[in-house]
């Protein structure tokens, strides 16, 4: 069984506030599985999420939504491995950097 997470104190400056949430893609075997947490309530489907950005570019919102939603905005969640191996090519660090850097300085 694979996993992964990212907490929001990873992901967030300590100095920043920071939106009390948690996105949780629960599936095993590619069937949908309920996230038993007390008081917590899930989707059962696949999620997608959507970001939305400004008149000038900047990043304004995101959409967190089942799969097959259709919303305005950027799909975030891209399947980019299946049984173990790379179905899209890795972006390069440069290039990561280069659109980093664009929307720094919008």
């Amino acid at each position: 069984m694979n996993g992964f997470g990212i907490g929001a104190r990873m992901d967030t400056s300590s100095d920043f506030p920071y939106f009390d949430c948690a996105y949780k893609h629960e599936e095993y075997a590619s069937k949908a599985r309920r996230n038993r947490s007390e008081g917590e309530q899930t989707w059962l489907e696949r999620k997608q999420v959507f970001r939305r950005n400004d008149g000038e570019g900047r990043m304004s919102s995101d959409i967190v939504t089942v799969e097959g939603d259709h919303q305005h905005g950027q799909t975030l969640i891209k399947q980019v491995m299946r049984e173990g191996k790379r179905i899209i090519p890795a972006v390069k660090l440069d290039e990561i950097r280069r659109k980093r850097l664009k929307v720094l300085t919008v």
